[in-house]
């Protein structure tokens, strides 16, 4: 699992992989789901595709066993003004 929260990103990102899957889940927009396998080059998203529906699910359900992406969205959001407004001064 990975997240990220700078340089360009309005929301928070965070990407799971599980064997020939790679989940990617943005804050506020429709998750991503690639089977790195047949597709390294991740052209092809099989979020919507609905033979892949319970993939989505599966590593929907283990990301936020981990970690629940929008109170650390929230989170992150916060510390980052905080940052600001410290920098300011």
């Amino acid at each position: 699992m990975s997240e990220y929260h700078a340089q360009g990103m309005l929301n928070a990102g965070f990407m799971i992989k599980t064997g020939d899957f790679k989940y990617n889940y943005y804050v506020g927009h429709g998750p991503q789901l690639f089977n790195v396998k047949e597709d390294p080059g991740e052209f092809r998203d099989l979020s919507q595709d609905p033979a892949f529906r319970h993939v989505r699910f599966e590593l929907h359900k283990a990301l936020c066993s981990i970690v629940d992406p929008e109170a650390v969205d929230a989170s992150a959001k916060g510390n980052q003004k905080l940052e600001g407004i410290r920098r300011a001064y």
